[in-house]
């Protein structure tokens, strides 16, 4: 047996003079080269059945100090490089050769002791190389490795368990330093080769330092600074000045030392701590990675999943100013960092932003909503005192005899009515006049305490404490800002437009703001703005829409605004607006969403490059359904088929489908008629007035008949009641986000009818409490790979760019679905997150999603890790002074790919695929305590993992996964339904669609979410519920089976920890899941479920249910039919007692002999015992379908102690044989004979907490060269099924036999067995 694959949790890390990072995962030792980019390069297995903790370089100055001066040699060997592994009890030396190929060797078998090590440093000496161990019980030894042999042990005076240690040896023995993190919570330095007078005397402890109130996970030392580091339990690190420790005479450090700063800033356990000149980097369970400068936070680095960051390193600063730094999680992942050392503020960019101030009179923020308060205040006193009025003037009106009255002055009979009237606008002269006073008083105060005022502003906001000033000439407040599109990517280059109350629009370039266009009064109060860029000969031509409350769309080119049109979209307020680029240089389509639910739309092209003229052509309008928020929000144009197509999202949170019923000749046609009949050809000189264009809407239009689409396709109301806020195309499928915290994959196909409808494919949800989405950006693939480009900003073709998926059947066809970070506003912030990693790749404190902004990144519609951000704050002009990758300093990479950060409780293998280049990809998915359900592809012959899909919809974690799988002949591609199961009683239903690519690379998987039920909604639609108890919230289904598959639908039974057995219909025509029978039999919480199919003579099927619970007992369920629910047990036909406890693991192989059925069942308890069940089954002809079925128990064997520790999964194979494994860490292969069951062998697994086995055979024919693949337990069409597994017969192929074992637990292990 040998290992083909390993993701385990990463418990050591450590760089050799920034040129090369080591890593330790399980036993496994991998290096990766640095330059010129970072890249894995070889791997060993060094420490067998150890896990390695730590990696020690042997330094170049010791290797030169080791030599005698007999030897010729001026200096050390740099083609190789010496180091030392530990783990466990384990050590052992490596040599990494530096030649090419870059590679790994053992030098010198491990190296067992008698205690766990906690630390190992190099030290020089005569006649070989010497290592100073630290042993968990606060004991160190020095070790001479050529020898083996120990030639000093001393043990501390304060015989205390450690947790970590530290050793600073020097040159000889006397020297060594020894730093130990108590099971007390403290820190203790001694000397362990202290001379003492008595040699059974043990050396005291010299240094003592307290102050932590939980165990010490991690300790670093700084020569040069002085200082030490200790990383905790209570979730701190603390910084201790102790001065100098170790060198020569071993040095113990000051005899006070005192601690300089206690650390707060993660929120879990602190695991690593490491110390750089002033700097601290500390990582914990709670995923991060912290950089820390004079006690405050600079830095945070995150890329694991749940679990947390196991190991840390950091490298010396290299000549280029920068360091890496590195951290590996317990998701097996390995993420790289290069950052910049010179960081002058602290973390979070918000504090990085420069005030683009608007306007020149300096209206400041706070300014802006004092008066706005004032305004509010004035209104509501006005509206007082004229309801006051009114009400006077309703009773006066109410006492007819006293409706005249006398005027004082000139003595004439009056109306009261005008006595009230001139009151009431003398008094609103008075409100005038108290507010005028008022705000004069408040100009004199301001004047005399404006220090005091800006004092408060700053202690209110961060984003002012580093503003740039930069004076902006124009009238009015900022409303809407849109950045420009430039051939230059840089963030300094970059320009942006503003456009303000007053109707002006004004460019921000070079660090000045020009007026670029004003607007008459019209254009004031409200408008709304867009710009897009359109390539025409090779330059960019900017154009800009603005609209007004009145119908006015205003179309002009940034170079040239005289040249504008004016076009109308009604006669009411216009809602927003909309640009997409042409598929031909030097065009675009605009979009106007109007009054009365019409999207107007234009046809612009650019004429003239130099002079830029416009022309214009209406296109027929969109009508949107009819709702209460009826105007659209996003749209975007794709091909279906021959036909052109809008896709667009509307206010009220649908997805409508137009389309043009047109081919691409008939469509120019079109467009050259209309160009004949339109009034609004726009061919004049840069000094000629503005022209309106007439719409085709507009019964004037020389009696053109009114033209609108309707769409052909409606998901109403899919993202919510807050609307849709973008929808984007790529590679055939469709992305939108919306304010309901949720992106939404979908597509179009072509219905029974033959009209193009859209389907959701799958909903992927942000981050808690991240609701306000925006937009989805590409990420950026890894160094190699091909990055795709965005379909709507591509160019257009008719050839290549259809959306439409007129097959399903993706085992036929290559579909991908994009990796994407998502855009959006999480509280008061403004993030980009990745909801893969589940970390956040920008992060600026803007105040909340009510305000325009504009993004900008290095490429165009991708994530490429650098970004900025421009945005408007109340009334002021706000923008990132430097981008992610300047003011961070960072730059990152992704060396190695991370699972599930916890524990792994199930798992399923589908199929395998072979790709062009004949590569073999096993698909498995796998379910974790993390929530996910992680689809893999494994190659087992190189070793690869690759992550295919990551799926977050539960809310508990996933405890059962079974599938039903359909491959195509050339085993290209696989199609699966898949089906989830865990906690709160949940499950999940999905299609996968996987195959290879056509250039034969990795596989690629497009998820299709089928349907989701919970016990608890389905409560809630009962009848008469008050009457029943309610089911308990916590239930969690345990373990899950396939009973039954029909073409139709799938039946499940499945395993509840509140004491039922539970069967449940899958659906995927309907995408419904529903209850259909439950029974609570078993009075405890029941543990796992299995189902095989008989069949006899007459071509009945019984389908059987195996249920067991904590108790040990197996129940047998006969399910003859689904028709009828009168025809479903009430009670089992047969129990069988097998365990003491709970049975954690259950498998079934059914084998049909003459006129009855020889069952075998596996089982493996929690008292660790194996045992098989063998029964006996005949089917009888009777009328009763309860009574057909005679079962009698022929022999039972046990194997007390199959395990050390509670049997977790097993596995029946052909054969008799069965595989099982256990939390000792152990894969044992058994075989059932006549007289019992044998042990054959065992292998030790590297994965901790093992939960879960799949288990797969090949067969090979070495004289044909070909392959038969046998699985185990997922079964055939004819109803012989386990567990939802196929079961398949072995086939006598003549050849040798090879098979897998996929064991999962913390982290996943990959077995070949020969």
């Amino acid at each position: 047996m040998e290992t083909a694959a390993l993701v385990a949790p990463v418990t050591a890390l450590e760089f050799i003079e920034n040129e090369f990072l080591l890593s330790g995962e399980g036993p496994v030792l991998t290096v990766y080269s640095l330059h010129p980019s970072p890249k894995n390069c070889s791997s060993l297995s060094v420490l067998q059945h150890q896990r390695i903790h730590g990696i020690r370089p042997k330094e170049r100055q010791q290797e030169q100090d080791a030599k005698t001066p007999q030897q010729e040699k001026p200096g050390p060997d740099e083609s190789f490089y010496d180091l030392a592994v530990f783990g466990g009890k384990a050590v052992r030396l490596i040599r990494l050769h530096r030649s090419d190929p870059l590679h790994l060797e053992n030098i010198h078998p491990i190296i067992e002791l008698h205690d766990w090590i906690l630390d190992v440093r190099w030290m020089s000496g005569d006649p070989g190389p010497l290592l100073c161990v630290a042993l968990a019980h606060n004991s160190a030894l020095l070790l001479d490795t050529d020898s083996e042999t120990i030639l000093y042990r001393r043990s501390c005076s304060e015989g205390c368990l450690l947790y970590s240690a530290l050793v600073l040896a020097h040159k000889s023995w006397s020297d060594t330093v020894l730093i130990g993190g108590t099971v007390f919570n403290q820190l203790v330095i001694w000397k362990p080769g202290e001379v003492a007078e008595n040699v059974e005397s043990k050396p005291p402890v010299e240094r003592r330092l307290l102050g932590h109130s939980g165990v010490i996970f991690d300790i670093s030392y700084s020569e040069k600074e002085g200082v030490l580091a200790s990383a905790s339990d209570d979730r701190s690190v603390r910084i201790w000045q102790v001065g100098k420790l170790g060198g020569k005479g071993g040095h113990c450090g000051e005899e006070n030392p005192v601690c300089l700063h206690v650390l707060y800033g993660h929120q879990a356990r602190v695991f690593s701590v490491r110390l750089l000149n002033s700097k601290v980097f500390s990582a914990g369970e709670d995923g991060a990675c912290l950089m820390w400068d004079n006690g405050q936070v600079v830095q945070t680095l995150k890329g694991h999943r749940a679990g947390g960051v196991r190991s840390l390193a950091v490298s010396s600063e290299s000549c280029e100013k920068a360091i890496w730094v590195t951290s590996g999680g317990a998701d097996g992942g390995v993420r790289l960092w290069k950052l910049g050392v010179k960081q002058d503020q602290t973390e979070d960019n918000e504090e990085n932003l420069k005030d683009l101030k608007f306007p020149v009179d300096k209206i400041d923020a706070k300014e802006l909503k004092k008066q706005k308060v004032k305004q509010q205040d004035k209104s509501l006193r006005s509206e007082n005192m004229k309801t006051q009025h009114e009400a006077h003037y309703l009773k006066l009106e109410k006492e007819e005899p006293a409706l005249q009255m006398d005027d004082p002055e000139t003595g004439n009979m009056v109306n009261k009515m005008e006595v009230t009237m001139d009151n009431l606008k003398l008094s609103e002269t008075f409100v005038e006049k108290q507010d005028q006073s008022h705000l004069e008083t408040e100009q004199v105060f301001q004047k005399h305490d404006k220090s005091d005022l800006n004092d408060e502003m700053d202690a209110k906001t961060t984003i002012e404490k580093s503003t740039v000033d930069t004076h902006f000439v124009g009238v009015g407040v900022p409303k809407v800002i849109c950045a420009l599109d430039s051939e230059n990517s840089t963030w300094s280059d970059c320009r942006f437009l503003v456009c303000t109350d007053k109707g002006g629009v004004y460019e921000y370039t070079n660090a000045k703001w020009d007026l670029v266009w004003q607007g008459p009064p019209e254009f004031q109060s409200y408008c709304v703005m867009e710009v897009v860029s359109v390539k025409n000969k090779d330059s960019l031509t900017h154009l800009c829409a603005v609209a007004n409350i009145h119908g006015s769309v205003q179309v002009f080119s940034i170079a040239n605004p005289k040249s504008g049109v004016r076009l109308v979209a009604g006669n009411g307020k216009i809602h927003s607006l909309i640009w997409r680029k042409g598929s031909v240089d030097g065009f675009a389509w605009l979009l106007a969403s109007g009054s009365d639910g019409l999207v107007h739309r234009w046809w612009i092209e650019v004429t003239k490059s130099e002079n830029v003229q416009l022309k214009v052509v209406e296109l027929a309008s969109f009508e949107l359904p009819k709702c209460s928020k009826r105007w659209l929000t996003a749209a975007i144009r794709v091909h279906l088929g021959e036909d052109i197509g809008w896709v667009c999202g509307d206010r009220r949170g649908s997805l409508l489908l137009f389309q043009e019923r047109e081919n691409t000749k008939s469509r120019v046609d079109e467009i050259d008629l209309l160009e004949k009949n339109l009034a609004n050809e726009v061919n004049q000189e840069p000094e000629e007035e503005i022209q309106e264009a007439s719409t085709l809407n507009q019964d004037t239009n020389k009696g053109r008949p009114t033209l609108k689409l309707t769409p052909v396709s409606a998901l109403f109301s899919v993202h919510g009641k807050q609307g849709v806020t973008s929808v984007f195309e790529h590679s055939g499928l469709f992305y939108s986000t919306g304010r309901d915290g949720c992106v939404r994959i979908f597509h179009s196909k072509v219905s029974e009818t033959q009209e193009y409808v859209l389907e959701v494919l799958r909903v992927q949800r942000a981050c808690k409490g991240m609701e306000w989405l925006e937009k989805i950006l590409i990420l950026e693939t890894k160094v190699g790979q091909e990055v795709e480009i965005l379909a709507e900003e591509k160019e257009e073709s008719t050839e290549t760019n259809h959306v439409c998926l007129k097959n399903i059947d993706a085992t036929k066809q290559s579909v991908q679905e994009v990796r994407f970070a998502i855009v959006g506003f999480h509280g008061n912030h403004f993030v980009v997150w990745d909801p893969v990693r589940q970390e956040k790749l920008l992060s600026v404190l803007c105040g909340g999603g009510h305000r325009s902004w504009s993004l900008w990144t290095d490429e165009k519609g991708h994530w490429t890790g650098n970004g900025a951000l421009v945005f408007i704050k109340q009334g002021a002009v706000l923008a990132s002074e430097k981008t992610v990758k300047e003011a961070n300093g960072k730059i990152g990479w992704s060396l190695r790919e991370g699972i599930h950060g916890r524990g792994i409780g199930c798992v399923h293998r589908l199929g395998r695929i072979m790709s062009q280049r004949n590569a073999c990809w096993d698909i498995v998915v796998t379910g974790g305590e993390d929530t996910s359900v992680t689809v893999l592809a494994l190659n087992p012959k190189k070793g690869e993992m690759k992550v295919l899909a990551v799926l977050t919809d539960h809310i508990s974690s996933v405890r059962a996964l079974t599938a039903v799988a359909n491959q195509d002949g050339d085993r290209a591609g696989l199609s699966a339904l898949v089906v989830s199961a865990g906690g709160r009683a949940q499950m999940q239903c999905y299609r996968l669609l996987i195959g290879c690519g056509d250039r034969g690379e990795a596989p690629s998987c497009q998820v299709i979410q089928v349907a989701a039920h919970r016990l608890d909604e389905q409560w809630e639609r009962k009848r008469n519920r008050h009457k029943m108890v309610k089911m308990d919230p916590e239930t969690r289904y345990m373990s899950m089976a396939v009973l039954e598959q029909t073409p139709d639908s799938l039946t499940l039974a499945l395993a509840c920890s509140d004491g039922a057995v539970r069967l449940f219909s899958v659906s995927e025509v309907k995408r419904r899941i529903e209850l259909l029978w439950e029974s609570f039999h078993h009075q405890r919480c029941v543990l796992s479920v299995a189902t095989c199919c008989l069949q006899d003579a007459q071509g009945n099927r019984h389908q059987l249910l195996f249920s067991a619970a904590t108790d040990g007992q197996i129940a047998v369920w006969d399910f003859p039919s689904f028709s009828s629910s009168d025809q479903n047990p009430s009670s089992p036909i047969f129990t069988v007692s097998a365990h003491q406890s709970g049975v954690n693991s259950l498998d079934i192989s059914p084998i049909k002999l003459n006129d009855f059925y020889h069952i075998t069942i596996a089982s493996g308890g929690d008292d660790g015992q194996l045992a098989v069940s063998q029964i006996k089954i005949q089917i009888v002809d009777n009328s009763d379908p309860q009574n057909q079925l005679f079962i009698s128990l022929v022999n039972q064997y046990h194997i007390p102690l199959a395990h050390a520790a509670p049997l977790t999964s097993l596995k029946l194979l052909k054969e008799n044989q069965i595989v099982s494994t256990s939390c000792d860490q152990r894969v044992c292969l058994w075989r059932i004979g006549s007289s019992g069951i044998g042990h054959q062998r065992a292998v030790c697994s590297h994965v901790a907490d093992a939960a879960a086995l799949a288990v797969w055979e090949e067969e090979r024919d070495w004289e044909s060269g070909s392959s038969a693949e046998v699985v185990f337990g997922d079964g055939d069409d004819s109803g012989n099924k386990n567990g939802g597994e196929v079961y398949t017969e072995k086939r006598d192929t003549g050849g040798t036999e090879e098979g897998y074992v996929l064991i999962c637990g913390q982290g996943l292990q990959l077995i070949h067995v020969l």
